[in-house]
C-alpha cells in the first residue's frame, strides 16, 4: 500500500481512539466542509471531555494544595467565571476547532442532562 499511495501512516490495531480521532482529523482537515465531524459525534466526545476533565482538575487541585502546604500561602479561591474559563481552555487546547464556544459544547452537555 506505502508504494502506491504516498505518506502513508500504518497504526497498529489496538491504537488508542484518541491517537486514530488525531490522524482522522488531522487529515480531514485538509479536505473542507465536507469532512468535518459532525454534531453528533461533538455529542458523543462530551462524557469522555467531561471524564478527563474531572481528571485534569483533580490534579490542579492537588498540585495547588502541595504548593500552598509548602509555602505557607493560603489557596486562591476561584470565581465561576474563571472555573469557566479555565474549563473552556482545557476543552478548545485538548479538542480544538470541536465546539465553536462554551456556549456550544454547553448546550451537548445539557443534552445529556
Amino acid at each position: 500500500m506505502a508504494s502506491g499511495v504516498g505518506d502513508v501512516i500504518l497504526l497498529h490495531p489496538k491504537t488508542p481512539d484518541d491517537v486514530l480521532e488525531y490522524y482522522r482529523d488531522g487529515e480531514n482537515s485538509m479536505v473542507g466542509y465536507g469532512a468535518r465531524t459532525s454534531y453528533l459525534e461533538n455529542f458523543m466526545l462530551v462524557p469522555r471531555i467531561e471524564q478527563q476533565w474531572k481528571t485534569f482538575w483533580a490534579a490542579k487541585k492537588a498540585d495547588l494544595a502541595l504548593e500552598s502546604k509548602r509555602s505557607g500561602a493560603e489557596v486562591e479561591k476561584r470565581s465561576a467565571a474563571g472555573y469557566e474559563k479555565e474549563y473552556w481552555a482545557f476543552v478548545n487546547d485538548h479538542w480544538p476547532e470541536r465546539f465553536a464556544s462554551m456556549a456550544e459544547f454547553g448546550r451537548a452537555k445539557d443534552c445529556l442532562s
